[in-house]
């Protein structure tokens, strides 16, 4: 019931302070994307990464959301791991911020969504809190999906990365929402058996987590269906 919870947690945002509001109205936020409410959502979250020191990449030239990504690319994936009390509180809401917002435009607005993407993956992999890293590489492994067969051996490479960090930690949500992300890149470049066997277990362990993966249940079973 994404419309009523877009309307609870911005009633929220207005009675509570500082980062609680900010933490209640980037749920708002997402909720609206994962709608498709574009016209109200993309307003809001320019005022919510201004208010958190990111530069809004709306309206921007597809060169300049060209550079971040690039940048992010010749970075690599390795991170130096960190604890969350060794983050700074306003470098973890910053993450959760980001992938609010990039969740939601994956499927909304891909376009926006990758440059905004490149930047998640900085501030992921800057912090260090692994959990938010799998998060970050689980959208990549998506948006990087978007280039279909091309793109194989470079998603594969994402896949395996984000599978081995997330059969490490062994959190339920996190190990569901990697393997349906590796699984819609199959999807994406035609490895249907592949896509199928990935797809049924992510939503296998995403339905045993609870009600608060349902938007990517729904979203894993279309891509199943499919």
């Amino acid at each position: 019931q994404l419309d009523e919870a877009a309307g609870v947690y911005g009633h929220a945002a207005q009675l509570l302070f500082d980062d609680e509001a900010v933490d209640c109205e980037r749920l708002r936020i997402e909720a609206l994307l994962r709608r498709g409410r574009i016209d109200e959502a993309l307003p809001a979250a320019e005022t919510l990464l201004a208010a958190i020191g990111v530069r809004s990449p709306f309206g921007a030239s597809r060169t300049r959301l060209a550079a971040p990504w690039m940048q992010q690319k010749l970075r690599g994936l390795d991170f130096v791991e960190r604890d969350a009390t060794q983050c700074k509180p306003a470098d973890l809401r910053r993450i959760d911020v980001l992938y609010s917002i990039v969740s939601g435009l994956g499927f909304a607005d891909p376009a926006l969504g990758r440059g905004l993407q490149a930047e998640l993956m900085r501030a992921a992999f800057d912090c260090g809190e692994p959990m938010r890293v799998c998060l970050a590489l689980a959208q990549e492994v998506c948006y990087a999906g978007g280039a279909g067969s091309r793109n194989v051996a470079a998603v594969a490479g994402l896949g395996t990365r984000l599978q081995q960090l997330a059969d490490r930690l062994g959190d339920a949500h996190v190990l569901g929402l990697a393997k349906t992300a590796i699984g819609i890149a199959a999807y994406m470049s035609g490895t249907w058996s592949e896509a199928r066997r990935m797809l049924e277990a992510g939503l296998a362990t995403l339905r045993e987590h609870g009600a608060s993966s349902r938007w990517e249940i729904d979203i894993g079973q279309t891509y199943w269906l499919s």
